[in-house]
């Protein structure tokens, strides 16, 4: 069943006037009067509703079932930090697997090495559609924070955060220490193809950040947050 986030309450009767959406439900979807949607909130409420009617500039739906209430607190939050990729297409499929996981927060930036300094207006519309699609998807309720710094300087470090920097070599960890005692909040940065120069590694651990690798393996920019964050949500799960 085709799940929807929504920002309104759930009514008894529920009307869709977004033009994006219409077209959605009765193009892309085919969809036909009498079948069921999912309509869900960010506070984890959820309802079923039938089309009614389907209008060219209007959908009405009608509710078949209460309000659902679900949990949506997670024991463990994670901000990825992602130095911009040189392809947009890898931000996409960050966003998009981030999303599928439970991450709270993604905050792209430039750093040193990295191809593109500036994100484009457009490519944020597209990526906040794409986490949008991504969280109807998977079945989870609470959107995802995109964020977009102009460099690591004007980031704000949270002191609670456990801030973990990923780096191919000196690194003072190895991962497998993060996964023996559980933190509330973790910060996972992420440099981009070219890795990071080594002034911005030694800034890092000046601001109590700790380095650390994944063994032998070196993985891709737009995989190793997404392995990092899995682990960490999924080692400490009830």
């Amino acid at each position: 069943m085709q799940r929807f986030f929504v920002e309104n309450s759930l009514d008894d009767q529920y009307i869709i006037t977004d033009i994006s959406w219409i077209h959605q439900i009765s193009r892309v979807l085919r969809a036909r009067i009498g079948d069921e949607i999912l309509l869900f909130q960010e506070n984890g409420n959820e309802r079923k509703y039938t089309i009614q009617s389907i209008e060219k500039k209007k959908i009405i739906l009608n509710a078949e079932s209460e309000i659902t209430p679900h949990n949506t607190k997670q024991k463990h939050t994670i901000t990825l930090y992602q130095s911009i990729p040189n392809k947009w297409e890898k931000c996409e499929y960050i966003i998009q697997k981030a999303v599928e996981i439970g991450v709270e927060k993604i905050v792209f930036f430039p750093s040193k090495r990295s191809q593109y300094k500036i994100i484009p207006e457009k490519k944020k519309l597209r990526w906040q559609e794409i986490a949008r699609e991504a969280l109807e998807q998977c079945g989870g309720y609470q959107p995802i924070i995109l964020e977009y710094k102009d460099s690591f300087e004007s980031i704000e470090i949270d002191p609670n955060s456990k801030n973990i920097l990923f780096h191919t070599k000196d690194a003072s960890s190895s991962i497998e220490i993060f996964y023996k005692k559980a933190q509330k909040k973790y910060g996972i940065w992420v440099g981009p193809e070219g890795g990071w120069e080594e002034s911005e590694i030694d800034n890092m651990n000046k601001k109590g950040f700790i380095t650390v690798r994944f063994g032998e393996r070196i993985l891709r920019t737009e995989t190793v947050g997404i392995v990092v964050a899995f682990s960490i949500l999924y080692s400490f799960a009830d």
